[in-house]
């Protein structure tokens, strides 16, 4: 034996601690610095005038409205509710111009379950609280992430999830429910695969589901198609969040028998010409930091009528969706297809339909692939390291805001090709990210399927 051989291991598994303890720093560093900015406004601000916290005001005024025995999906109910409880003054163009995002309620009724013990508090006591378990279970998310990704590079996921973890503070500043259905989709995810505090993995993805079902539907999808323990875990999630539903659902029929009427006319109208989920060129919708970035946002700049832009968006969707699907069935059952089949599983839950960059941070999922690609080397490292930090970045609030601010200054011209290009690479260059890392994870769950096959052929 050469002298020094036996240390090599020995050596390896002191520079993998090491790693191990620095990836844990950055990703403390990057969730105080989450928790500081997050919490760092003043408190009470969040009251009905500012602009702050909007989205809970949405599902709270309008859960309000239920308990008080009155319609959450009537836009006047609500807004009488909202006005009255909160003291908001319409003569402030700010409260005007906030208050279609109020009061047209666009959730399920399940969310009136879930927010109803909130609802119960004063608005000053419920947004706090609201926004306490939304950070609690974001930090505990990407705790899940990086414990996923620690065979993997996990200095190199560390640093990922402090990037995310910095810019995650705008969701608690909308109060979005996008934070707490993320962040329960990879608890649920870390849960299931590390086969440890499965009840808890069973209900944070049926809560998901009830809250934002288009946000963990994949996710619950891939463990049903990836079959074993998987699958009866997720069975259980939906039979939660069915038995959930319908008594949610009779609880509001008793109040508003046509809510399902009502919620279509709401979505139509948020979606609509005037409304802020429009996706449309000039659209509010899109020049925000708080932007839509589905692919219908792209495919509106070829062409800005819904029936164009909504139904390529969904066939350019559905054909992704399908091709993850056969991927899916056809891997082994290993933790690196699993990995990276979340992985893809998470752009192509943005794609299709209607999400905001608030939802993006369901590209935690991407991290755990993430490292095991940087660990494995060659070209295929650093293209997913350029999409995975790009997209990251880009999803920044900070990053947006001069992105928008500076695509304003220079009024492009949308009757030209050279316009529109420029608010494509300026104001919605997520999608185009997103699709970019969709393709690369399909490819390396592709690859795995080529492997297994390999394997079943030799054999």
């Amino acid at each position: 034996m050469w002298p020094g051989i036996s240390f090599v291991p020995v050596r390896m598994e002191a520079l993998m601690e090491r790693a191990r303890a620095d990836g844990l720093v950055f990703l403390v560093l990057g969730n105080l610095l989450f928790l500081l900015i997050s919490f760092s406004i003043e408190i009470p601000s969040g009251h009905a005038h500012g602009l702050l916290l909007q989205d809970f005001k949405a599902i709270y005024y309008s859960t309000r409205c239920l308990l008080e025995r009155h319609d959450p999906y009537s836009a006047t109910d609500v807004e009488k509710v909202y006005l009255t409880e909160s003291g908001a003054d319409l003569t402030d163009h700010v409260v005007a111009g906030q208050l279609q995002g109020v009061i047209y309620t666009v959730y399920f009724p399940t969310t009136f379950l879930l927010v109803a013990p909130f609802a119960l508090l004063a608005w000053n006591t419920a947004h706090v609280a609201w926004m306490i378990v939304t950070a609690v279970a974001l930090a505990l998310a990407s705790f899940a992430a990086w414990h996923m990704s620690t065979q993997g590079a996990p200095l190199y996921s560390g640093v990922l999830l402090a990037l995310v973890m910095t810019g995650a503070f705008s969701v608690l500043w909308v109060g979005n429910a996008a934070g707490l259905v993320v962040a329960l989709s990879v608890i649920a995810a870390a849960c299931f695969l590390e086969k440890r505090w499965i009840a808890v993995g069973v209900v944070c993805l049926a809560i998901a589901l009830m809250l934002k079902p288009h946000n963990a539907w994949l996710v619950w999808l891939y463990f049903m198609l990836a079959g074993g323990p998987g699958r009866r875990y997720a069975i259980r999630s939906s039979m939660l969040a069915g038995v959930c539903f319908i008594a949610s659902a009779a609880w509001v029929w008793s109040f508003a028998p046509h809510w399902a009427a009502e919620l279509r006319a709401n979505l139509q109208t948020a979606s609509g010409p005037l409304g802020r989920d429009n996706p449309g060129p000039a659209a509010l919708g899109t020049h925000t930091a708080g932007m839509i970035v589905d692919l219908r946002t792209v495919f509106s700049l070829v062409r800005d009528a819904p029936a164009f832009y909504s139904t390529a968006s969904a066939l350019l969707g559905v054909g992704l969706i399908t091709a993850w699907i056969w991927m899916v069935c056809k891997t082994p059952r290993t933790r690196t297809a699993a990995y990276l089949a979340l992985a893809a599983a998470a752009p192509l839950t943005l794609l299709p339909n209607y999400h905001r960059t608030y939802d993006t941070y369901l590209l935690l999922l991407c991290v755990p692939a993430a490292a095991l690609l940087w660990r494995h080397g060659g070209a295929t490292r650093w293209i997913s390291a350029v999409l995975n930090a790009a997209a990251i970045v880009l999803t920044s609030p900070f990053v947006l805001t001069l992105l928008v601010n500076y695509a304003d200054r220079l009024h492009p011209d949308l009757s030209t090709c050279a316009g529109r290009l420029l608010i494509l690479l300026l104001e919605r260059p997520i999608p185009l990210l997103l699709l970019g890392l969709a393709a690369l994870y399909l490819w390396a769950l592709a690859r795995e399927v080529r492997i297994a096959r390999g394997f079943e052929t030799a054999a």
